[in-house]
């Protein structure tokens, strides 16, 4: 515990004070409760996006680690839908992030690639393996899938 002016700095629990000055002690005193610290939600893991198919405008992946608890905010939101820990979104990239009371989670993107549209008629049309793109605890992750003929 330390005191810095009128402010005191104290671990979690419950405390008393009082005031004293020389001899004296106060007659009354305050009690105070310090909280624990609320809880971080967990950084949102993603599954591989299932791309939109040829032609297709949305894709979709879900949170693997989803927490129903948590409030999830998908950026930018415009055209994408979140039921459960499915989330369903347009071409493009999205960073997703998760929030519990006061306190939000790292944040994590992922790409959503729509590579197939100038070859909807196109039926030798094949696609690479997909690979990852995503910042998760320092780490930088790469995904993309490429279609080619």
């Amino acid at each position: 515990m330390s005191r810095s002016g009128s402010t005191i700095t104290a671990p979690t629990g419950s405390f008393t004070v009082t005031t004293t000055l020389g001899p004296c002690t106060s007659g009354s005193s305050l009690s105070a409760t310090v909280n624990a610290a609320p809880t971080t939600p967990t950084t949102p893991t993603l599954s591989a996006v299932s791309q939109p198919g040829c032609g297709g405008t949305n894709g979709n992946f879900t949170i693997t680690n989803y927490n129903a608890s948590y409030i999830y905010t998908i950026s930018p939101s415009s055209g994408v839908s979140r039921s459960g820990s499915t989330i369903t979104a347009p071409t493009g990239s999205y960073t997703v992030t998760a929030t519990l009371g006061p306190c939000t989670s790292g944040i994590i993107t992922e790409r959503n690639c729509q590579c197939c549209t100038n070859h909807t008629n196109d039926t030798n049309l094949k696609c690479s393996e997909p690979t990852w793109l995503r910042w998760d605890q320092r780490k930088f992750y790469h995904h993309q899938l490429q279609c080619y003929i």
